[in-house]
């Protein structure tokens, strides 16, 4: 009995078919930059306002420095003391001297807040927690969008509207808490500070000091400074770019942004030469075959090309229906972007 023949495919043979095999055709998309940027830009905001959390928001600062008699030509500073108030209502003191060992003027700080500042400052962390949960919303919807996963013009609306909620919100927490300022404890650190010199009327500014505190230098050049801490200053810079985020979305709303917008807008382009005639139309489900004999196809076989140039040829420009339309050719709704009928190709009738 004769032995079984066997055959083994030559070496490489399964790599070359893969590479043999046609791959999908790209379908064309319409990509907003604005919106691309949105998506960097969103996440930034959430992460800087995140770091503002229980951050230095306002701070007052007594420094001694040295005097030219005192170390010869060159001030270097010999002594400081700064107190802090906290997102969450807490307060911190910190101090150095370069040779009293004795400097301790943070024994005498308390390290909370009270009264109307208490309560701001502890509603003002909640404040920021929320923004963190707000921004962190508003981009996973941006950048949901600009990967292609979109739940019509109302997810465009939702992106603008929770990015200016977001502007609004931590623009007015900056702007109270300027307006209610450092308090009375506040004042009192100033007044101690300088000497009975200042009670820091202000939210930002400096002043002379007289050597008051224990253990001072009393041949050093003595400052009062006060004003906004580095979480106060992250807050600002996430304003800034919410507010460029904002008015991105705010001026391109009207751009394309949906599937069936972006046919519009490629049938558009498509026929005023800016996209070549056998480029596919932007889709998210396989072409549809054609319909039963007789009967008119959805739309168009795959393979083949309309010659036949829109209105669009006509009249340049993305125009945009008053309302979503009827088509008076099969009765298809269409939206107000479509120039064409997406089922029988048929024109737009005039408004």
């Amino acid at each position: 009995m004769a032995a079984a023949s066997s055959w083994a495919a030559p070496p490489g043979t399964a790599r070359r078919r893969r590479r043999e095999r046609p791959r999908p055709e790209i379908s064309t998309h319409y990509v907003e930059r604005g919106r691309v940027v949105a998506s960097v830009t969103l996440p930034i905001v959430t992460v800087v306002l995140l770091l503002a959390v229980h951050g230095q928001w306002w701070e007052v600062q007594y420094v001694s420095n040295s005097s030219a008699a005192f170390l010869g030509a060159n001030q270097e500073q010999y002594q400081y003391v700064v107190v802090t108030y906290l997102a969450g209502g807490t307060v911190e003191c910190s101090s150095f001297s370069l040779t009293t060992p004795d400097f301790t003027p943070c024994d005498n700080v308390s390290g909370q807040l009270n009264d109307g500042q208490g309560a701001w400052y502890a509603g003002l962390n909640d404040g920021l927690i929320a923004l963190v949960g707000l921004g962190a919303l508003a981009s996973a919807f941006t950048l949901l969008a600009n990967f292609g996963v979109r739940f019509g013009r109302v997810h465009l609306m939702l992106m603008i509207g929770l990015a200016f909620t977001l502007l609004l919100v931590a623009s007015s927490l900056l702007v109270v808490t300027t307006f209610i300022g450092h308090g009375p404890l506040g004042s009192a650190f100033c007044s101690a500070f300088s000497g009975n010199l200042t009670t820091c009327p202000g939210f930002w500014g400096s002043s002379i000091a007289f050597p008051t505190v224990n253990n001072t230098c009393l041949t050093c050049d003595d400052h009062v400074l006060w004003g906004a801490g580095y979480a106060y200053y992250e807050a600002l810079i996430a304003v800034v770019v919410d507010a460029v985020t904002v008015w991105l979305l705010w001026t391109r709303r009207k751009r394309p942004f949906t599937l069936e917008e972006q046919r519009a807008w490629f049938a558009s382009q498509r026929a005023h030469g800016s996209i070549p005639t056998g480029s596919p139309a932007p889709s998210d489900t396989p072409a549809p075959t054609t319909g039963a004999a007789g009967s008119p196809s959805a739309y168009p076989p795959t393979g083949v090309i309309w010659t036949r140039p829109p209105v669009d040829a006509t009249h340049p420009g993305f125009n945009i229906a008053v309302s979503p339309w009827t088509c008076p050719n099969c009765a298809t709704a269409n939206s107000r972007w479509a120039r064409l009928c997406k089922a029988c190709r048929a024109d737009r009738p005039p408004e």
